[in-house]
C-alpha cells in the first residue's frame, strides 16, 4: 500500500491546524509544502519516495492546480469587488 498519499493528507490537516497563526507571518502555504516535500523527499530524508511518472502523482498535480487557480480567482475578485470582464484582445 502507499503510504505517501496519507503523509500528504497529514501535511494538509498539520498545516489547516497552523494556518491562521502563519497567516500574520511571512510564510505562506507553499513555502511549508515546498520546504516539506524537501525535507521528506527522496533527496533528503528519503520518507516519501514517489516516481514523478505515477498516475497518483500527475492526479494530486491536476488536483493541486485547479485548486489553485481557483483560489487565486477567488482573491482577485475579492480585491476588485466582484468580477470583472475586460475587453482585451476582443474589442
Amino acid at each position: 500500500m502507499s503510504y505517501w498519499l496519507f503523509g500528504v493528507a497529514a501535511l494538509f490537516v498539520l498545516y489547516s491546524l497552523v494556518s491562521k497563526r502563519l497567516s500574520t507571518t511571512a510564510v505562506t502555504g507553499p513555502m511549508v509544502f515546498v520546504t516539506a516535500g524537501l525535507i521528506l523527499g527522496s533527496d533528503a530524508l528519503g520518507v516519501l519516495d514517489v516516481e514523478a511518472s505515477s498516475d497518483l502523482v500527475t492526479l494530486l498535480l491536476e488536483v493541486t492546480l485547479a485548486v489553485v487557480l481557483f483560489t487565486d480567482a477567488q482573491r482577485s475578485m475579492q480585491a476588485t469587488g466582484g468580477p470583472r470582464l475586460s475587453c482585451r484582445g476582443v474589442c
